[in-house]
């Protein structure tokens, strides 16, 4: 094992000539934005990166965080201004399948109906792993849901299979809605969110995200490895429901995208989509607006609430609806090993009801 640290990730390529041998990469010269050049471990002459107050380190042999940004740049470029002709009018989007989001996206499905939202809903989903085979979309019958198969879509345009984290930005990008209010499976509504479309601080920045519930809750992203500035929010944003207006949004939505396409590095300095969209619209010198400066945490769920403090969404992260046992989430710990009644949370009666529906159609 390489007992010396690894080069900061702000660094650039290593300066040739510069390897001594039998001492190891750490010995390297890199450029270095800051210093001009910089090594790891130090030597004379030359900045210790090691002691930056940003140092984070990274694979020797992979992209440094300049190269990558100039990429993003490029393929921001390439994007292109808005296709004014391509998307049109309002829908949701929810990004969902497979046996352990099936009962999460039937609860919310549901929800949106229950509280008398008609938007049309489209649910992305990864084919490459039959998350939702015919059998299942036929269950949701007569609920106006649209089922897009995101491999497929991506395989047509010339790309690779997508993961869950991609999915959710590349649903957003590509679904059929001029605007998009999304969802993650466990978050649903408790009063029709159709009005936070015509909400004064949507309308300005064309788009709206929820906050997390303390300072420091996201203690993952990394501001550096992205080249770009940290803006110095007090509170990062929390993406199980967000509402982008592509028209305004198209920049910052491609980038995150281009961050979530190359996840193999991003993700490893920011918690999947919620660090990418976090960089996204400052790294295109956009804003996006908050509903509230602080979110509201109730044991097992985020409670989000519109501008007047009156909770109109459910973030049930900590307790995923499951139609059966066994089913575990690698990613957020669940409170139980089953799902537990909480009757302080909205319409908990009725996504009971819902999941017991469920329950007995699946039996």
């Amino acid at each position: 094992m390489n007992r010396h640290p690894l080069p900061c990730v702000h660094l650039g390529e290593h300066l040739p000539d510069t390897f001594r041998r039998g001492i190891g990469d750490a010995t390297m010269i890199y450029v270095c934005p800051v210093h001009g050049q910089c090594s790891p471990v130090g030597r004379p002459g030359v900045a210790r990166c090691y002691g930056c107050y940003d140092y984070i380190p990274r694979d020797p042999h992979g992209p440094s965080a300049q190269t990558m940004h100039a990429r993003s740049l490029v393929a921001l470029a390439a994007a292109g201004e808005y296709p004014q002709d391509r998307y049109h009018g309002r829908g949701i989007v929810i990004a969902a399948g497979g046996d352990r989001y099936l009962a999460s996206l039937w609860v919310t499905v549901h929800a949106i109906r229950h509280v008398g939202c008609n938007l049309p809903i489209e649910v992305w989903y990864l084919g490459a792993k039959r998350e939702m085979p015919p059998r299942r979309q036929r269950l949701f019958h007569g609920l106006g849901c649209t089922f897009r198969d995101g491999d497929a879509h991506r395989l047509a345009a010339g790309g690779g299979p997508l993961t869950g984290w991609p999915l959710k930005i590349y649903g957003t990008l590509h679904s059929d809605f001029e605007e998009v209010m999304f969802f993650d499976a466990d978050s649903y509504p408790v009063v029709d969110p159709t009005f936070l479309f015509d909400c004064p601080e949507y309308r300005e920045l064309g788009a709206m995200f929820w906050p997390e519930s303390y300072p420091g809750a996201d203690r993952t992203l990394r501001w550096p490895a992205f080249g770009v500035e940290d803006p110095g929010n007090p509170v990062s944003i929390e993406t199980g429901q967000y509402i982008v207006d592509k028209r305004d949004s198209w920049r910052p939505l491609n980038m995150a995208w281009w961050y979530a396409d190359h996840y193999e590095y991003y993700f490893r300095y920011g918690y999947g989509d919620k660090g990418a969209y976090e960089v996204a619209w400052p790294a295109t010198g956009q804003r996006y607006a908050r509903p509230t400066d602080l979110g509201r945490w109730d044991r097992i769920a985020y409670l989000h609430t519109d501008s007047a403090g009156s909770v109109i969404i459910v973030h049930r992260c900590r307790d995923k609806f499951r139609a059966t046992t066994g089913i575990t989430y690698p990613m957020t710990t669940q409170h139980s090993e089953t799902n537990i009644y909480s009757a302080w949370l909205p319409l908990e009666a009725e996504c009971w009801r819902w999941l017991e529906e469920l329950r007995a159609k699946l039996s």
